[in-house]
């Protein structure tokens, strides 16, 4: 899906749950990733098969599904540092009873360099180019042990550190 469909299937998303949860004051915080949150973001341009959405609640999921909205992603929550909602950025859609954020930037390429697919090169390549990426920012939360901290495993952290040495070797010439 295009970014414009992205922000319509968010619109209709909140409607729905708005019109499942009226009268009541029940907000739902929902935080998108992948290339949903770079599509937002403005860095990258390519469509994206669905939203990725790091957390959701089982009262609505459901409706997110209808809108190709893809709550299993928390099973991948190991892939973001420690402490990415104190970087979470407001989406800039009004909306009733849905909020909608995106982990940072940096967040996101860490997230990338975890799996490090052909399209998350591709997705690093236009952070680089859109000038998206606060270097200093990234190293810091790397540096800092909030990825580490999330990890699952030694050896998945082992593999991120390769990648981000490797991304950091590449980005440098």
């Amino acid at each position: 899906m295009e970014k414009e469909e992205l922000v319509n299937n968010l619109f209709k998303i909140d409607e729905e749950v708005s019109l499942l949860f009226q009268p009541t004051n029940v907000k739902f915080k929902i935080v998108i990733v992948g290339g949903g949150a770079l599509l937002l973001k403005g860095i990258i341009s390519r469509a994206t098969p669905d939203i990725d959405i790091l957390t959701s609640y089982k009262e609505i999921d459901f409706i997110l599904s209808k809108y190709n909205a893809n709550s299993r992603v928390s099973a991948y929550s190991d892939m973001f540092p420690y402490n990415y909602e104190d970087r979470l950025e407001k989406v800039d859609i009004d909306t009733k009873t849905v909020e909608y954020y995106v982990v940072s930037t940096e967040d996101l390429i860490i997230s990338k360099l975890f799996s490090f697919r052909d399209k998350d090169k591709d997705d690093i390549k236009n952070a680089i180019e859109n000038k998206a990426i606060n270097f200093k920012k990234l190293d810091e939360i790397v540096s800092s042990g909030e990825v580490k901290d999330a990890c699952l495993s030694p050896n998945r952290y082992e593999q991120f550190l390769f990648n981000y040495e490797r991304f950091k070797k590449e980005t440098s010439k």
